[in-house]
């Protein structure tokens, strides 16, 4: 056959060249031949170097990988691994059996601590994290794991976990209740928050604005914390910078109402190291003024302005710069700055540090502590109750991916399931932040707090904190050593303890707070005009001086007074008038927009009940009738019904106006817009604390910070909370005052205030006391003192020399101070509290300051101890029995202790001689008079002193010399 003389030579070259020309015409990846070219020239020229760095690298590759939790994790795991293989002398180079690795399990079951203080044992989830991160370690550790670790070992140590659950070595389930905390309960605790440091001062308030935003910056953008500040373990720039915020205002804009804001969040959880992957939240102002302290945009440009990161020191500067702007966008002095700082101990701000998110965790509990809830909210309650509000909107939300978009784009389920067409559609841009607040979801899950009253004052912006002796009790009385954690864990019952039995605290009178009165003093600590102005200097200026704001709140709140918050036609004119510049100066202008609702919702009876004094009226019919030149006849003078009516409404809209512009002084936490910006961006008050010099202007501008929008710094002032006035810084000074205050008519402020008579005249000492009393016992106890021995019972000889005046009370307070035996406070059934008390001084303390009783109810729960007529001598004063009058017919019926009463008494009303007064006194009471000697006369010892009169008491002589030769 002719086929078969056909050889086919397939090595042939003709058969290649062939073959070549074939592929080159139907082969369709030819044109890939030369792919990877350059990398391959890469490879060949530096094949040196890389064969040695690719085999070090994996020689010496480490397990840890991941996000910074996950990496700690994997490090604990490896540690423990290592020193269980060698707890059973297990060689590391080889691979744990399934035995040890259950046997490991069951270590970590009995050795692992629970981190909560309350949790006895760990979870069973816990555990299985551990454990998945074990099996981890090993499959990247040892390649034949697969022999020893299978669905055997799986399904005995399921098994085992089971029975520990039941046998109660570990629990199931989440230990801690979740919690909601929406909008509403946010919004009560901010203000509350505000409220609290108003009331009770606080050390810095750039912190407490701050921590006021980063929980509403969560709230606002659904956010965890995280998002916003720099997670725990981190150490790179994972948080929210100012650049991250875009605050825009509308054309034609001047109001902060018309700023509209855009955050982006780079850095969310799981994204932290991807790019391009953001979340981008909007949201508006809140218009309610009731919710100003929950307004997102107001708390950003107060911050801002606060730190001088803007380019104007005040609200309006700011707007007119931004209106130039292109875009009309707000511009940052510092756009790399963190958002949320770090607070430093000293109660600063680092600018150049963000906050961790341990600072949003304590803020929460400081909130719910001042609001009064029973259990302290968390931070991931806020992304819940953000999850439960928006759950519970009126309308759905739009422009998020759904199954109609999925089949828009031709995505099958699988797309739509994995976020491949959410991709496509990009970040919602509903405002649910605003429509939260507008329609606030009324949880009946929410937490409950504890009722208010308006006027009542809230527990100040800091934990409670506890006595020592408080925490031994709590400790002796549970049967367990106080140290370390166990003692912390004392202290966390007794916060709880204390916040579920908080009785209200006592109310301020408003009506003195509010008002000036002739005891009001102002305050000694406040900072000189020419104080340092600054850390942090903002561009531009202000022209308009910021007067403080004296006689409103708990002190002196140093702030300009809010521009635009009511009509000018609703302001009592009186206001106006030149004698009101005292209260209200001439820059405290108001807005025209007052929501109708604060006048349209008082009931028409209680309108009719709003009085108005003639003063007004007159003032206020020359600005509605105001006379003409000339003279008037009697029917011009005249008014009609209506004008008689318009009259009158005009009265009541302006006494209305005088009741709400104090309503605002009063409540600024509640002021709207424009004027609740320039408020808090303007207050700088400062609670004293440490050892420094308050009232000097360099040394306060090393602890409280000054510049920006700031006014300069002054003391907060604490207030007697029974009404009289009285007003300092230090707040023990003030509860020392209400042990001993009787009210508004039983102190004079004015008896508190140092003279410059009553200064000391020792060399190089030169302090002012507030009265003479006060000074001879300064004298006393720093200059005359003598060094001696103890005289209350110590053994002369065996006591030591007690060189000062302090040394020696010291000395009788530890030693001479017991009572006959350790003893409860006698009104336990009034403070709660079973302390123990085994000194006078201390059951004296807490009887005053716990009580509120003065010196002689005091007396009562005391027992009798031997008083102290002069420090060099001592006598047993015994305790006179009183008796009445010894003459019968006396008509007075109240008893006598003192012989000179009883002497007086029956010299005046009976007639007697003073030797047989003397006698008879002396008779009655079982007492001695002491002799005095007869005053010396002096006559004055200036020279050229005309007078020719003799003294014979040094008040009078001191008179003298200041009426006649003008000394002090």
């Amino acid at each position: 056959m002719a086929h078969e003389d056909v050889s086919l030579e397939l090595h042939s070259s003709e058969f290649e060249d062939s073959e070549a020309e074939g592929n080159s015409s139907t082969n369709p990846y030819a044109r890939f031949e030369n792919a990877g070219r350059r990398t391959r020239e890469e490879i060949l020229l530096h094949q040196a170097t890389d064969r040695v760095d690719s085999k070090k690298a994996v020689r010496k590759q480490s397990y840890l990988h991941g996000a910074p939790s996950s990496a700690y994790q994997q490090s604990y795991i490896k540690t423990n691994v290592d020193a269980f293989m060698n707890t059973i002398n297990h060689d590391p180079k080889t691979c744990l059996s399934g035995e040890n690795i259950q046997r490991f399990i069951v270590t970590l079951v009995k050795r692992l601590k629970p981190c909560h203080k309350t949790k006895p044992v760990v979870s069973i989830e816990t555990i299985k994290d551990y454990w998945y991160q074990l099996i981890c370690y090993l499959r990247f550790q040892y390649k034949d794991i697969s022999t020893h670790y299978g669905t055997h070992e799986v399904s005995r140590i399921n098994a085992y976990l089971s029975q520990q659950v039941s046998a109660g070595n570990l629990t199931k389930g989440q230990w801690v209740s979740k919690q909601w905390a929406g909008f509403n309960l946010v919004q009560r605790m901010t203000r509350d928050y505000f409220r609290s440091a108003f009331q009770n001062g606080v050390h810095n308030w750039d912190v407490t604005i701050q921590r006021v935003l980063g929980i509403m910056l969560q709230v606002a953008c659904s956010a965890r914390p995280g998002d916003v500040a720099r997670t725990y373990l981190y150490q790179g720039d994972q948080y929210v910078k100012w650049k991250d915020i875009e605050l825009r205002l509308d054309k034609d804009a001047s109001s902060i109402q018309q700023l509209r804001a855009k955050v982006t969040l780079r850095f969310t959880k799981g994204l932290k190291d991807t790019t391009n992957v953001d979340e981008i939240k909007w949201f508006d102002p809140l218009d309610d003024p009731s919710q100003s302290t929950s307004c997102t945009v107001k708390l950003l440009i107060i911050h801002a302005l606060r730190q001088g990161n803007t380019y104007g020191r005040t609200l309006a500067e700011v707007l007119k710069h931004t209106s130039g702007q292109r875009g009309r966008l707000v511009q940052w002095r510092f756009p790399d700055r963190p958002v949320l700082c770090k607070i430093k101990r000293a109660h600063l701000l680092d600018y150049d540090h963000p906050a961790g998110t341990s600072q949003a965790r304590d803020t929460m509990g400081v909130m719910s502590c001042i609001t009064g809830l029973l259990k302290p909210i968390t931070p991931q309650a806020l992304r819940r109750g953000s999850a439960r509000d928006i759950a519970h909107l009126n309308k759905p939300l739009k422009g998020t991916a759904s199954k109609a978009v999925a089949s828009g784009l031709g995505h099958k389920r699988k797309s739509l399931n994995t976020g491949v067409t959410e991709g496509y559609v990009g970040p919602a841009q509903e405002q649910t932040f605003n429509a939260r607040a507008k329609a606030p979801f009324q949880d009946r899950l929410a937490p409950e707090w504890r009722e208010a009253e308006a006027d009542e004052r809230l527990p100040p912006i800091r934990r409670p904190t506890f006595a020592n002796r408080e925490i031994d009790a709590l400790a002796a009385e549970k049967g367990i050593d106080a140290v370390g954690s166990a003692r912390r864990s004392l202290i966390k019952e007794l916060r709880l303890k204390d916040q579920a039995q908080r009785a209200p605290l006592p109310k301020r009178n408003l009506a003195q707070d509010n008002h000036a009165t002739k005891k009001r003093k102002t305050s000694s600590t406040a900072v000189p005009d020419d104080a340092t102005t600054g850390t942090s200097t903002a561009s531009g200026g202000s022209n308009n001086p910021r007067l403080p704001l004296r006689g409103l709140t708990d002190s002196e709140i140093n702030v300009q007074a809010p521009k635009h918050t009511v009509p000018r036609q609703l302001i009592d004119p009186e206001l106006l008038a030149p004698s009101a510049t005292a209260v209200l100066s001439t820059q405290q202008a108001l807005d025209e927009s007052v929501p109708e609702r604060r006048i349209s919702d008082m009931a028409l009876e209680d309108m009719e009940q709003l009085s108005v004094d003639t003063s007004s009226v007159n003032i206020v019919q020359q600005f509605i009738t105001p006379a003409a030149a000339g003279p008037s006849d009697s029917e011009n003078d005249s008014i009609n019904p209506e004008e008689a009516q318009a009259l009158e409404h005009d009265l009541l809209m302006a006494s209305i106006g005088s009741l709400m512009t104090e309503e605002a002084f009063n409540t600024p936490w509640e002021l709207a817009g424009d004027a609740f910006v320039d408020h808090f961006a303007a207050i700088n008050e400062f609670r004293i604390i440490g050892k420094w010099d308050h009232n000097d202007a360099e040394e306060i501008a090393k602890h409280v910070p000054t510049g920006g929008s700031r006014n300069d710094p002054v003391a907060f002032l604490h207030h007697c909370n029974k009404g009289c006035g009285y007003a300092r810084w230090d707040p023990y000074v003030v509860q020392k005052h209400q042990a001993t205050c009787t009210g508004p008519d039983g102190h004079d402020v004015e008896q508190d205030t140092v003279h410059e008579e009553h200064r000391c005249s020792e060399e190089g000492c030169g302090k002012v006391f507030k009265n003479r009393k006060a000074l001879l016992n300064h004298k006393y106890q720093t200059h005359e003192w003598k060094p001696r021995k103890c005289q209350s019972g110590c053994d002369p000889d065996t006591s030591p020399v007690y060189q000062t005046y302090y040394e020696y009370c010291k000395h009788q307070r530890t030693e001479h101070d017991g009572l006959p035996q350790p003893q409860q406070c006698p009104l336990i059934q009034d403070c709660g509290l079973e302390l123990v008390f085994e000194r006078c001084n201390l059951l004296s303390i807490h009887l005053k300051y716990k009580h509120q009783l003065n010196a002689l109810e005091v007396q009562q729960y005391l027992p009798e101890r031997k008083v102290n007529v002069g420090w060099s001598k001592k006598r047993d004063v015994k305790k006179t029995e009183p008796r009445q009058c010894p003459k019968s017919g006396c008509k007075l019926e109240a008893p006598f202790t003192q012989l000179s009463s009883l002497r007086d008494h029956l010299k005046t009303a009976h007639g007697m001689p003073d030797e047989e007064a003397v006698i008879l006194a002396e008779e009655t009471l079982n007492k001695k008079m002491r002799k005095r000697k007869p005053p010396t006369a002096v006559n004055c010892p200036e020279m050229d002193c005309k007078s020719t009169a003799s003294f014979t008491q040094v008040a009078k002589l001191r008179k003298h010399f200041a009426m006649v030769h003008k000394l002090s």
